[in-house]
């Protein structure tokens, strides 16, 4: 069984539709693209029976992905917005970029977006599809960060962070910075909210425990820093040609080596 069936198939076992695309590339090879994405593993076996090195694609709908484009994307620059992302299921692209899975949050009817949060930062939720490691493009694979691989049902993954909803409806901050005792998420010149020294950055049970804020974003600043090592296993290996790191990971991750220090 090769690896890529055997990935297609696990994703289905947990509930996620499959589907697959041409090898090395992005476009279906089924006749009606994602529309035909399925959870059934005779379906699945004889696709990539068919397509060994298809790659593998994934509908997102009932998601929310954030697509991160580029390896020196610094956004989200706050680090408590960029450790609630971490926090997801996280895929590294072959670009260096960074895919963040969540699942949508009940009554909300997320769509595909281009741009409308940050620059080079997309969203894929209804109508829109993403390609799931371990596939390649142009010979580079989609590999999983350490300690954040898709290794659960859409229904046990984490809801999106308030300040992340806010973005994408438009909607103005919860709180006015300039507000006395105010200690929840404010409103930044840009408009995004930074959430305040010492504050429960998210209200729907989001929120990251203090002591292991810096150890989640260090994990995955050590993802996205290591380069392939030989004879590595190609299916267990989440490294990522990487230029620098934005700067709310870089910043965490040395704190988090501090911390290190403190406890060992």
């Amino acid at each position: 069984m090769s690896t890529l069936l055997e990935a297609a198939l696990r994703y289905a076992e947990l509930g996620y539709r499959v589907f697959p695309c041409v090898p090395g590339g992005k476009v279906p090879l089924t006749p009606h693209g994602f529309q035909d994405a399925t959870t059934d593993p005779s379906q699945i076996d004889s696709w990539w029976t068919d397509h060994p090195n298809a790659n593998i694609g994934m509908p997102t709908a009932g998601l929310l992905v954030i697509d991160v484009d580029g390896p020196d994307n610094p956004w989200p620059e706050d680090p408590e917005k960029a450790l609630s992302l971490a926090q997801s299921a996280t895929s590294l692209t072959p670009r260096g970029g960074r895919h963040h899975i969540f699942k949508a949050p009940p009554g909300e009817t997320l769509t595909c977006t281009a741009g409308k949060i940050a620059p080079k930062v997309d969203t894929r939720a209804n109508g829109g599809y993403i390609v799931m490691p371990p596939s390649t493009v142009k010979g580079k694979p989609y590999r999983w960060t350490d300690g954040a691989e898709l290794d659960v049902p859409a229904g046990d993954l984490r809801e999106p962070p308030e300040w992340l909803l806010r973005l994408l409806s438009g909607s103005p901050p919860l709180f006015d910075e300039s507000a006395p005792g105010s200690t929840a998420d404010s409103a930044s010149p840009s408009g995004e909210a930074n959430a305040a020294d010492g504050a429960d950055p998210e209200a729907d049970g989001n929120a990251i425990p203090a002591g292991q804020r810096n150890a989640a974003l260090a994990r995955l600043a050590g993802s996205m820093r290591r380069r392939d090592e030989p004879g590595r296993d190609p299916r267990r290996a989440r490294t990522c040609q990487c230029g620098p790191l934005p700067a709310a990971v870089t910043t965490a991750r040395s704190g988090a080596d501090r911390q290190q220090h403190r406890t060992l």
